[in-house]
């Protein structure tokens, strides 16, 4: 049972502590990676929360695509993930705000690998990513969030996203001309027989691509077939919005669209399957056609060269420099939309009060002169290149618990705090203990986490000590659920 403080301890690295970290975040949702050694894709897991009105939540998660949250009444609502990871958050964080939802993880969560370094911009784990701007707009007051100014703002975002899409597919266009004229200009001269066989090796590509396709649908529909079964068995009930007294069995026939996707899918199975027969009937003929000029029988193996495939794909002739112009135009329109934007966040009282706490913290860590010599929109910094190991992990960690602050207040609660191997590389004991004095000044309601192989001075800590593995403290518990074992810690 996790307590308010905890400490996740051993002696040694490498036994499971950021991976039993690693596991709470997915139990309540999010697509957080595995390890080798402990791959996610073969767990269940519950976990229980309490809400700030002191009910609770139930969260089971059977597998990487569905969670279903369990409430004091014993209500349950399936999810599906990750499209309906937003509104599984949502119960979870208490509020609707999507921006939020999609940064509370990069704000609260300190990973060991990427967190100590994320200042405010970047992946946090897996493909998670955070980002400082659409944090204060997911923390921006209600009244701001009606006002035509956050509308424009907001809209502006949605060109800027369009426009980067723009940009990487323009990008991958000049790449593959590059390898295209590279081909070109290696295959003058080349025999009849070696541009069948680079024509060959593409079309094996092509087989390899469709089939991968062909394997992920499946693997969808392998999951709907589970989650029918699944919905059958657990007996779900959901509550009658006309009648409060009654409630409605869930079922196949009233899950919106289920039957609608379900028979989508198949059809696409068959339409790819349809495909994949054209291009085993195009590479058969090639072979034949190989085959009559070279008796010696090229073919006893199926192996190809990705590279060679994508060199000896058809590309149409493109004028370089004009696509060079086109995505240098589209980058420059992006920067206006990216100026508008900051304008915006930079007047809101949320980055007011970001940037006061963030001094604060730098001052008590003592890195408040590195921010001071760039003070001028430091909030929004991408320069990290000047700062040392101790000091960049300093400034991270006043940021982090800036972001964390900042967010209680909005969410009037008090949000977890975890953080993975907070002594890092070249950071001093004294350093660390800073770390700790912040946290029991300024976060003493927080739930904490530390992941950590030395001591940390934290009050009233409960101390989960791993010495081998991360399964070695688990407890066997009975479930309902039969030729399954279940534990918890």
């Amino acid at each position: 049972m996790f307590e308010k403080h905890n400490i996740i301890k051993s002696e040694k690295n490498s036994v499971g502590k950021s991976t039993l970290l690693r596991v709470m975040f997915f139990a309540l949702g999010y697509q957080v990676p595995g390890t080798v050694k402990f791959p996610f894709t073969k767990i269940k897991t519950y976990i229980k929360i309490t809400l700030k009105n002191g009910d609770t939540l139930t969260i089971f998660r059977p597998s990487k695509n569905m969670a279903i949250i369990e409430n004091n009444s014993g209500d349950q609502t399936p999810y599906s993930l990750p499209m309906q990871e937003n509104e599984l958050l949502s119960n979870i964080w208490e509020t609707d705000s999507t921006f939020l939802l999609q940064n509370i993880l990069g704000a609260v969560y300190l990973d060991q690998d990427k967190g100590w370094t994320l200042l405010n911009r970047g992946t946090v784990i897996g493909n998670i990513h955070f980002n400082i701007d659409e944090l204060i707009l997911g923390l921006t007051n209600d009244s701001s969030k009606q006002s035509q100014q956050y509308e424009n703002v907001l809209s502006t975002i949605r060109q800027s996203k369009l426009i980067s899409e723009e940009i990487k597919k323009l990008k991958v266009i000049r790449n593959i001309t590059e390898l295209g004229e590279e081909n070109s200009q290696q295959t003058q001269g080349e025999s009849s027989s070696k541009i069948v066989l680079k024509e060959h090796s593409n079309i094996l590509f092509q087989i390899s691509m469709k089939k991968q396709e062909i394997n992920d649908i499946k693997k969808i529909q392998r999951e709907q077939a589970n989650f029918k079964r699944f919905v059958g068995k657990m007996k779900l009930r959901i509550q009658d919005p006309y009648n409060e007294k009654k409630s409605i069995p869930v079922s196949m026939d009233n899950i919106k669209y289920f039957a609608e996707n379900y028979d989508y899918i198949r059809a696409r199975i068959a339409f790819l399957d349809t495909e994949l027969k054209k291009l085993q009937f195009k590479k058969d003929a090639l072979e034949r056609q190989l085959y009559a000029e070279d008796e010696t029988k090229l073919f006893e193996s199926n192996k190809f060269n990705l590279i060679d495939s994508l060199k000896s794909a058809h590309v149409e002739e493109i004028d370089q420099q004009v696509l060079d112009e086109n995505i240098k135009s589209l980058q420059k329109e992006n920067n206006k939309l990216n100026k508008v934007v900051n304008t915006f966040i930079n007047t809101t009282q949320v980055a007011t009060n970001l940037e006061q706490k963030i001094l604060l913290f730098a001052d008590e860590l003592d890195v408040l002169d590195s921010i001071e010599k760039k003070r001028n929109n430091y909030l929004f910094t991408s320069n990290l290149k000047s700062l040392g190991g101790t000091v960049l992990h300093n400034i991270v960690f006043s940021f982090k618990m800036a972001y964390v602050s900042q967010i209680d207040n909005i969410l009037n609660d008090h949000i977890p705090i975890v953080l993975d191997s907070p002594h890092g590389r070249e950071v001093e004991e004294r350093n660390v203990e800073k770390t700790a004095n912040i946290l029991k000044k300024h976060f003493s309601e927080n739930q904490t986490f530390v992941a950590t192989i030395y001591d940390f001075d934290m009050d009233n800590v409960n101390t989960i000590f791993i010495n081998n593995n991360i399964m070695e403290n688990a407890t066997a518990i009975t479930t309902n659920e039969p030729n399954l074992l279940h534990f918890e810690y």
